[in-house]
């Protein structure tokens, strides 16, 4: 080998060694970060179907809801059912009605037409009656002014002390029909409450005072005719 090659040797080392510490201090190169794959929006579903509104009779009247009013009361003076009542204006809870409330109803109000009727009669002549016959007569006749108010808790209690007030005496008159009558409209605002038990008791109550009772046709809804049913089975049940 030649002297001039023996004086390169070293010198390429030397370079071969400073580019290794240059590499070495340069450190790895940082990998590009990764972008997140842009995600396409979630399709939004289509609304389902709307149940369809009930149809309102076109012959039916607007009727803003009185305090104390009940989906019953004003579903039997308009003679129509509680059901096709709510299902009409689309009451979900026929408990929980607000007064003020706007409601569609049949036309013809019974028991406005019945209020007036008594309102115009003439004024018969009192017969002559016992202290208690006429405090019960009082009592009921006021009793049932609060029922025709659609007050069913004050016809109720003043239907029981009509009753109580006439509960016979030792030697005393008696008016078992009256009497009857105290408990009916006691059955019937029984029901305005939604007591059917208290109802169906109240009416077999008047009708074992009075079998030929009968109520009137503006008291005798459907529902009413199903606890007087009711009544008339278990005091049938109860002679056998």
């Amino acid at each position: 080998m030649s002297a001039r090659s023996l004086l390169q040797k070293p010198r390429l080392s030397r370079c071969a060694a400073i580019t290794l510490l240059l590499t070495a201090c340069a450190g790895p190169r940082p990998a590009t970060e990764a972008k997140p794959p842009i995600e396409s929006p979630s399709p939004v579903p289509a609304p389902g179907p709307q149940a369809p509104r009930a149809s309102v009779p076109k012959d039916w009247v607007r009727y803003v809801v009185q305090p104390g009013d009940t989906l019953g009361r004003i579903a039997a003076c308009r003679g129509v059912g509680v059901e096709a009542l709510a299902e009409a204006n689309q009451i979900q809870d026929p408990r929980r009605l607000q007064a003020g409330a706007p409601l569609s109803v049949p036309p013809g109000d019974r028991c406005a037409r019945k209020a007036a009727a008594e309102a115009n009669r003439p004024l018969a002549a009192p017969a002559a009656a016992s202290p208690a016959i006429e405090r019960g007569r009082h009592l009921l006749a006021a009793a049932r002014a609060r029922y025709d108010a659609a007050d069913f808790e004050a016809a109720l209690e003043g239907a029981r002390a009509a009753a109580r007030a006439l509960e016979p005496e030792p030697g005393s008159a008696t008016d078992d029909p009256l009497r009857a009558r105290c408990h009916a409209l006691a059955a019937l605002a029984a029901a305005g409450l939604e007591q059917r038990e208290r109802a169906i008791s109240e009416f077999r109550l008047a009708f074992a005072l009075d079998p030929t009772l009968e109520l009137s046709p503006d008291d005798a809804s459907p529902r009413i005719q199903a606890l007087v049913a009711a009544a008339r089975q278990k005091q049938s049940e109860a002679a056998h």
